[in-house]
């Protein structure tokens, strides 16, 4: 009897082995077919769109290597021909050459690494104490003498909820990599050695899509993102190298820099791409000596932003007009907008100075020299007649064959200097007091 129970239970056992077996293939099998979370892609499939694309990478690698030796360049001229393509990211490929292109005179900043890490890290009696606050400093090099070789880990090493300034002093080189800094890490600065020879490039759009296979979208298609408040850029070219694309493609859209914190500062600093450069996306900041091209809506956003010296310069957009601004105000009652004054619209391409993103978008040009480039309309209603009642498009005291308001929209404004005089100062953005603080990036 007892013989004849083993003799049951070993059965049972294998019988269950043998359909653990058989459950375990099923399992496995189905795994190939299972979609991945959030992107409706099979691996197979997924495999095949994350896969680097010649034809992209070709295309980005020239936008790079022209736009390298215009990064330096303070003429408001960009000589400019077009490439086209589709995208994915990088891959392997190298610039050889990429840091004889950079290689100007710059600040040497190179101290005994040593000297690097104390001020990197602080004293002991600093790090002890959250009574004074003393501003550290983390240097990136890309050849291995400062504390990190890429942008990205040297903020990944900062603290959560820091009250310190910190200064990321990055070297001279074109650091290929996306930057993204978390909202919880605000009292950033990312300086560079001299304006033109420190670079941060990709190249995703919005039709890219993460390791997991889902859209990017524009909001994340930036090369730099930026969540966190009281940030400070210096000396920094920010570029998507994400090939141009004719009118009506989808999805192409490829964002040099986003800034989403507030009371953000930017002094020196120089913007590439095509469709959508700079996502001013929201939040106070101020743009000084600043210069960003691109074709259409290469300025975009809900942000409040006041555009000191700007240099505007407009690339062909395959023979169509494109858009300097593309604001989203949606309510008279946000007190949000893009303020330009003492700045520069040039380039080769056609463009209006801005189109009714928002119903009730709000941009100002002042004291500001417009070339014949600009379209005599001015402006564009985003294909929506209603917006004409309610955008707040204006301009004051400009200059240039491209000001003249003869031609305008009849919708569009001219200021009186009483009517201006709001949108003439960093007041336009509250900067009386938070910008003292940042006097030392002038």
């Amino acid at each position: 009897m007892a013989a004849h129970r083993c003799c049951t239970i070993v059965t049972l056992l294998g019988l269950l082995f043998f359909f653990s077996l058989i459950l375990a293939q099923g399992a496995a099998a189905a795994a190939s077919e299972v979609e991945v979370e959030g992107g409706g892609l099979h691996l197979d499939e997924l495999n095949r769109l994350l896969a680097p694309d010649a034809d992209h990478l070709a295309a980005s690698e020239s936008n790079l290597q022209r736009w390298l030796a215009h990064v330096r360049l303070t003429s408001s001229q960009l000589p400019y021909t077009h490439v086209g393509s589709n995208s994915p990211k990088y891959a392997s490929s190298s610039l050889a050459s990429e840091d004889k292109h950079v290689a100007l005179t710059v600040l040497d900043t190179r101290f005994n690494n040593s000297k690097r890490l104390e001020s990197a890290r602080g004293s002991s009696s600093n790090r002890k104490s959250h009574r004074v606050c003393t501003k550290n400093v983390i240097y990136v090099e890309k050849d291995g003498s400062g504390n990190f070789t890429t942008v990205q880990a040297a903020i990944n090493s900062l603290p959560r909820r820091n009250k310190c300034r910190v200064d990321i002093q990055i070297g001279v080189g074109v650091f290929r990599e996306k930057v993204m800094i978390k909202r919880s890490r605000p009292h950033v600065t990312l300086k560079g050695s001299s304006q033109g020879s420190t670079i941060i490039v990709y190249n995703d759009t919005a039709s890219s899509r993460d390791k997991h296979g889902r859209l990017l979208g524009t909001i994340h298609s930036a090369s730099v993102s930026i969540n966190s408040n009281y940030f400070i850029a210096k000396n920094i070219a920010f570029m998507n190298t994400a090939p141009a694309q004719k009118p009506g493609a989808v999805r192409q859209q490829a964002v040099a820099l986003r800034i989403s914190g507030d009371k953000a500062a930017f002094f020196d600093c120089k913007f590439y791409a095509h469709q959508d450069t700079l996502y001013d996306h929201r939040g106070r900041h101020y743009f000084k000596n600043c210069y960003i091209t691109g074709t259409v809506d290469f300025i975009f956003g809900y942000g409040r932003s006041f555009y000191e010296g700007a240099e505007l310069v407009a690339l062909p957009d395959f023979g169509n007009p494109g858009s300097i601004t593309a604001q989203k105000r949606n309510e008279t009652t946000l007190d949000t907008g893009f303020s330009f004054v003492n700045s520069r619209i040039t380039g080769a391409g056609m463009v209006y100075l801005g189109r009714a993103w928002g119903n009730d978008s709000r941009v100002v040009f002042a004291n500001t020299y417009m070339d014949d480039i600009v379209v005599p309309e001015g402006w564009g209603d985003w294909g929506i007649p209603a917006r004409q009642k309610t955008v707040f498009y204006a301009q004051f005291n400009c200059t240039g064959p491209g000001a003249d308001t003869s031609h305008r929209v009849s919708w569009a404004r001219n200021l009186t200097a009483e009517e201006a005089a709001p949108f003439l100062t960093p007041g336009f953005i509250n900067g009386e007091k938070w910008l003292e603080g940042y006097k030392e990036h002038h």
